[in-house]
């Protein structure tokens, strides 16, 4: 099902605690839900990061889900230049 109008247009945001605590590593686009690295993630200092993003429309009485993204890091590090992930939740 799409939506026209004000509830076809969402709003990308990452939880408040994932914000809290990963929100000087991870940059999310509130337009288009992109998620990207402000810095390097180093493996040795922590293997994998669960992330969770809402996404709200912007109807009258809005609706919202939620995605749990997970990264993982096969070598000790990972460069912010191959890292680039996109999160879309059609509301």
């Amino acid at each position: 099902m799409v939506c026209a109008g004000e509830n076809g247009e969402v709003v990308y945001s990452l939880e408040v605690s994932t914000e809290a605590q990963y929100g000087h590593l991870f940059s999310l686009d509130s337009a288009n839900g992109t998620l990207t690295l402000r810095q390097s993630l180093d493996r040795e200092t922590q293997a994998q990061y669960l992330l969770t993003v809402i996404a709200t429309d912007r109807g009258q009485s809005p609706s919202s889900a939620h995605a749990t993204v997970t990264t993982h890091s096969k070598f000790p590090l990972f460069l912010i230049e191959i890292c680039h992930i996109v999160v879309k939740v059609i509301v």
